[in-house]
């Protein structure tokens, strides 16, 4: 009987092994995948033909409705 309850266990280790790897793998691939920004460009449309930006959308938005200062804050905690 004990060699059979010492064998089942040690047999367990290989498959949860295997686990932890492939699981290891995934998030190694979905990471790249996210810093490379294809997340983003699934998600998102992006035109990248289009020469104009946000930034530009917003200021044009401001501009039209009579803002003429805009005060913000520089640091980490805003990006």
């Amino acid at each position: 009987m004990e060699t059979s309850a010492a064998a089942a266990s040690a047999g367990g280790f290989f498959p949860s092994f295997l686990l932890l790897a492939f699981g290891t793998l995934v998030a190694a691939v979905l990471g790249v995948a996210h810093r490379l920004g294809l997340f983003y460009q699934l998600m998102h449309k992006v035109d990248k033909t289009s020469i104009r930006h946000g930034g530009e959308s917003v200021a044009a938005v401001l501009r039209a409705h009579g803002v003429r200062f805009v005060f913000t804050l520089v640091g980490g905690h805003i990006s």
